[in-house]
């Protein structure tokens, strides 16, 4: 349940951003919840390395909009039944992005993220980022009982959103610092 809520978070937040879609998820159930062992994980596909508790598993799905079909790469580790680590990728039409607020993607971004945390969400922190000369921003919100800590980042056309999630409380600030801190792109143009 934890890792399709993710990934509808995801998901419908792309909607929000200009696009809609939706991905069937396997479920898997786990009890242990361990503390944060970060190893590098290198896409270069992505253009981007960061640190995962443990291998995440991969995925692609195709996401239809109104401006044609985008692909969103997903890379999740489930560590617990209540607990997900989540990155994931799309590039928008280079046209679209031409005309596009970088700000108000990040905040549809943002806003469809919080919405599908339920009825009553709600954003406890949110402040502006960058990577390089990129912007992004970092939020905190929660929800149904399920809490979020985010950086969303728009590099170029490409939107990367990084985020862990569980329920019941806030990620620690080494869980933070040990993953969403650590996400680097590999080339910056």
């Amino acid at each position: 349940m934890k890792k399709f809520l993710a990934l509808l978070i995801v998901s419908l937040s792309l909607f929000l951003f200009g696009c809609g879609g939706e991905d069937a998820v396997k479920e898997e159930s786990s009890v242990v919840d361990v503390k944060y062992k970060g190893e590098e994980f290198v896409s270069e596909d992505g253009n981007f390395k960061i640190n995962f508790p443990k291998e995440p598993e991969v995925s692609t799905s195709t996401v239809p909009t109104e401006v044609g079909d985008i692909a969103m790469y997903t890379f999740m580790y489930e560590e617990s039944v209540t607990k997900v680590y989540l990155v994931s990728y799309a590039e928008y039409p280079t046209e679209l992005m031409k005309s596009a607020d970088s700000k108000e993607l990040l905040k549809g971004s943002k806003d469809g993220q919080v919405a599908n945390l339920g009825e009553g969400a709600k954003v406890d922190e949110e402040k502006e980022i960058t990577i390089g000369k990129y912007p992004g921003t970092y939020f905190k919100a929660n929800g149904g009982g399920f809490y979020v800590a985010a950086k969303n980042y728009l590099v170029g056309n490409r939107l990367y959103q990084l985020v862990i999630m569980r329920d019941g409380s806030y990620p620690s600030d080494e869980d933070v610092k040990g993953f969403l801190d650590t996400f680097e792109l590999l080339e910056v143009s």
